[in-house]
């Protein structure tokens, strides 16, 4: 778990704590290899993650309220509190199909996108590379984050998703397959691939021209 911060809120702060176990022998443990095509899973803005910064530059600095509107018409409130994309329906699927092809799962929450570093193999022979050029762009507010706070590249790929929630590795002869199955319940893309490498993740900002690289 996370500790939230919230020492500059006032009331209470009610805590949920929710316990997951996998039978012994099903785990998946990344063993990702050169060749293999990194899945993307569409996020629904937010996700929960960031919000201390966000409350601190939107409320604290700003003394924006909650029901102010950002320029794409939705309301502060609303925006933030948009629920977080539970992904298990189509896993559940996805697994089901296909557990031997999957080399790798991640969910990209606390430390956004720099979460992919958990795909690579123990060995660290392989890099993960993400183009800039797929199909899931990051949404408005993160482009008003990157924009109005002048947040650099490096930090916006550090704090927050970009527009993907979900990251899976997957043996490139099942791509196809896996995008079918999870297009059935969320927008997908492939958005990168395992290279030849050290260990590392090099993400190709969205923002800018710059790549931001993570080291293991």
């Amino acid at each position: 778990g996370e500790t939230a911060i919230i020492n500059t809120l006032q009331g209470f702060e009610m805590g949920i704590t929710a316990i997951g176990y996998v039978k012994k022998g099903e785990e998946i443990f990344p063993r990702v290899k050169v060749g293999d095509e990194i899945i993307g899973i569409k996020s629904n803005g937010i996700h929960s993650n960031g919000l201390t910064f966000l409350r601190q530059e939107l409320f604290e600095k700003r003394n924006y309220r909650l029901d102010d509107k950002f320029p794409w018409g939705v309301t502060i409130g609303e925006e933030l509190t948009k629920p977080t994309h539970v992904y298990m329906p189509a896993l559940k699927e996805l697994l089901k199909e296909l557990r031997e092809e999957i080399h790798g799962m991640v969910h990209i929450t606390g430390g956004g996108n720099s979460k992919l570093r958990e795909l690579i193999p123990a060995k660290k022979d392989v890099d993960i590379k993400i183009s800039r050029e797929h199909e899931l762009e990051p949404q408005e507010i993160f482009y008003f984050i990157y924009k109005e706070f002048k947040v650099p590249p490096q930090k916006m790929y550090t704090r927050f998703n970009n527009g993907w929630g979900y990251a899976i590795a997957i043996d490139k002869e099942e791509s196809d397959k896996a995008l079918r199955i999870i297009r059935k319940y969320f927008p997908a893309s492939l958005i990168g691939k395992a290279k030849e490498g050290k260990g590392r993740v090099i993400i190709e900002s969205q923002y800018d021209d710059s790549e931001i690289i993570f080291e293991t």
